[in-house]
């Protein structure tokens, strides 16, 4: 499967690798991409805002598109979400008053806890879209032409990072159901 987020980071090491050419002194900056690209963008050769433009359009036309599917999907449904409480152990109160385990009801053996995993996978990814989001409005839209990324969990810490085990997760609900 081609991942979008891989290929703007290619492209964002790229153009890094280029500007600590003729820039020495950022080969230590520990602020990510979107800063240095941002304090570079003036003096950027032809070449280099040639590449900028790419990645700004990777986010601006692939990213940005492809997350907002995702929000609009996963703020419909219904079904995945809800599964949150699959595999959730509970004590309850008998009616003798002892405690007792339960399972909460609705998902069965190996189906419970893999439907389980992907919704919290799905919860942490609706609140990364969500923030990149307002990210994407806040430094993007306003016609920023030196902004060409929105990246969450990078050195400047602005959000929660993409959930990483989402791909497995529903290759395993894929593959059980």
């Amino acid at each position: 499967m081609w991942y979008p987020d891989l290929e703007l980071n290619a492209k964002s090491e790229n153009l890094e690798e280029i500007i600590n050419r003729d820039n020495l002194e950022i080969s230590s900056n520990t602020k990510g991409f979107g800063y240095t690209f941002v304090k570079y963008y003036p003096e950027f050769t032809n070449d280099e805002k040639e590449l900028h433009a790419i990645i700004k359009g990777i986010t601006v036309f692939l990213l940005h598109l492809t997350n907002e599917a995702l929000l609009d999907w996963l703020k419909s449904d219904t079904y995945f979400k809800a599964q949150h409480h699959c595999g959730l152990e509970v004590l309850t109160a008998g009616p003798d008053q002892s405690s007792k385990r339960a399972f909460l009801s609705g998902c069965w053996g190996r189906k419970r806890n893999i439907l389980a995993e992907m919704a919290a996978d799905l919860a942490a990814l609706e609140t990364h879209l969500v923030i990149w989001r307002a990210k994407y409005k806040a430094t993007i839209l306003p016609n920023r032409p030196d902004r060409a990324l929105v990246y969450l969990n990078d050195e400047q810490k602005h959000g929660p990072e993409f959930p990483k085990a989402i791909d497995d997760h529903v290759a395993k609900a894929v593959k059980e159901f």
